[in-house]
């Protein structure tokens, strides 16, 4: 065994930090583990009916951690004199590093931090399937948070994710495919581990056949998970009545429809939840990544479409000022929020993200294609805003497990 036996109480201790693909922001509840033996296991592609989405089922490791919201990890016994693997992994994001170190001491980990990959040269990436929307560059949102701008591709040509363009960005040299092609086939769609609808300025609000809300939620019960911003809320709420709800119950929508964001005040107030054990660990993160100060942070442009959520959803962040429009004025509406599918399951597989900010509307110089706005030129390098950087922590959540992270993988020595 390649373990040392150390006296005196003292262990061969591995430690290090885990970061997103950009080498930006720590990872939180990322599993750092030594495998046992090579090579690893693969991680099935598309939806899968696992609450972890396919991607919780670890080999045997020798020494096994999960990061804190400071995404730090300590490795307790750990193979020494020589050259060792180490595997870091998020749901379906996995990267294996090699390490050496001295035996019988505590030691910083000999390739420094560790970055989830940003190609799929580098490790397993998740496959997204990504609709561009001219209100909401997500697209460029996952490029600067690392994601290599060579992983984006016409769908079906192999990149982690497929391109599909409704009314935002191009994809420079790519054929552009619109929604139809993602949501008129379940086949299709269950070929992607996320989906992301963000928003497109309201032209998608009642325009699309009620069998893509009947996709949607087959997808997500299947183990697909979902994110859409704003006027998405129609992928939640069904389109006014124009369809049969997808999701009933999970938010009290405000019926006319008013948004904010063109009038006083010129931004909110976000409030982060910390009342359960992630909320806390995220506003933690937040204060870490210099996102929030006391669990808040800015949000601009703003939005209100929703009073409150269901009991089926989990409230991440409300907005705290007094707000008024058509219905009166109101405070504490949810601005991000999440919940597991199928609906009332006793185990569900899916888990769907609403967040009634736009994200990634700063972060483009342009974001209409009638305008001619193109990926990747027209994304702007900023750096992350106090709600992006909610979002890319909401993102990683997204993908991971729908109930608490399973046991340790089993034990055993190399």
């Amino acid at each position: 065994c390649n373990i040392p036996s150390c006296t005196g109480g003292t262990q061969t201790t591995l430690t290090g930090t885990v970061y997103d693909p950009a080498g930006l922001n720590m990872i939180y509840d990322a599993q750092v583990y030594i495998p046992a033996a090579l090579p690893l296991p693969a991680i099935p592609v598309g939806a899968q009916m696992d609450p972890c989405g396919g991607g919780g089922n670890l080999p045997p490791s020798v020494s096994y951690a999960v990061t804190g919201p400071d995404g730090k990890f300590t490795l307790n016994n750990v193979p020494a004199g020589g050259s060792f693997p180490i595997v870091v992994q998020v749901g379906k994001w996995r990267r294996q590093f090699n390490y050496t170190l001295a035996g019988c001491q505590a030691s910083p980990l000999s390739v420094g931090n560790l970055l989830l990959p940003s190609t799929q040269a580098q490790g397993n990436m998740p496959h997204i399937g990504l609709v561009s929307g001219d209100c909401d560059a997500m697209e460029c949102l996952l490029l600067r948070i690392g994601v290599s701008h060579t992983e984006f591709c016409n769908p079906g040509a192999g990149c982690a994710v497929s391109f599909y363009d409704e009314n935002g960005m191009h994809l420079s040299g790519g054929s552009n495919p619109g929604i139809n092609s993602l949501l008129s086939s379940q086949a299709t769609m269950l070929t992607d581990d996320l989906i992301m609808l963000p928003c497109e300025c309201g032209s998608e609000y009642q325009t699309y056949p009620s069998s893509y809300g009947t996709n949607e939620v087959s997808y997500t019960s299947k183990g697909g998970r979902l994110f859409t911003s704003h006027w998405g809320r129609q992928w939640i709420e069904g389109g006014s009545g124009q369809w049969p709800v997808p999701y009933p119950g999970v938010a009290n929508w405000i019926p006319s429809f008013w948004e904010g964001g063109n009038q006083p005040p010129s931004f909110l107030t976000g409030q982060i939840n910390t009342g359960f054990a992630q909320g806390a660990a995220f506003s933690t993160w937040m204060t870490n990544v210099g996102g929030a100060a006391g669990g808040q942070f800015a949000i601009t442009p703003w939005r209100v479409d929703a009073y409150t959520v269901g009991a089926a959803a989990q409230l991440w962040v409300s907005d705290v000022n007094n707000v008024c429009g058509g219905w009166g004025c109101t405070a504490n509406m949810p601005a991000d929020f999440t919940f597991n599918t199928p609906l009332g399951a006793g185990t569900t597989f899916g888990r769907v993200m609403y967040t009634d900010m736009h994200l990634s509307y700063a972060s483009s110089q342009c974001l209409d294609n009638n305008n001619g706005c193109s990926f990747p030129s027209n994304c702007t390098n900023s750096a992350l805003s106090g709600q992006e950087k909610a979002a890319e922590f909401l993102l990683f959540d997204l993908q991971g497990c729908t109930t608490p992270l399973p046991p340790p993988p089993p034990a055993a020595t190399i």
